[in-house]
């Protein structure tokens, strides 16, 4: 197996689609395109742990918030950012959460 990243054109893997992760220890892959017409697989959330999206807790939104602020939540290309703005977003709604991070991204990109 190659470890470059998919082409767009030759590959089964879309842009902005949500995969469940092909790494234990995470959630979810994103693949996020590259200005050379590749892309950049992305993944993030710790797999076991909880999030915003299932258990729902306000306070503990805030708590993980004020503890990653720094973590590249404005880097498409940085698992902070999907982490931040998908798992933690302003909605426990995962399917709008996720939705809501794309249009963030394609506005850094």
């Amino acid at each position: 197996m190659s470890s470059r990243s998919p082409s767009l054109n030759k590959s089964n893997k879309r842009p902005f689609i949500l995969y469940k992760s092909t790494l234990g220890t995470k959630k979810w892959d994103v693949y996020i395109p590259t200005g050379n017409g590749r892309l950049k697989k992305v993944s993030y959330g710790a797999a076991g742990m909880s999030d915003y999206t299932k258990h729902h807790d306000k306070e503990r939104r805030e708590r993980y918030r004020s503890r990653h602020a720094s973590d590249h939540i404005d880097d498409p290309y940085k698992p902070g950012f999907w982490s931040w703005w998908h798992l933690w977003g302003n909605t426990t709604d995962s399917k709008k959460a996720f939705q809501d991070a794309v249009k963030k991204a394609k506005r850094f990109l």
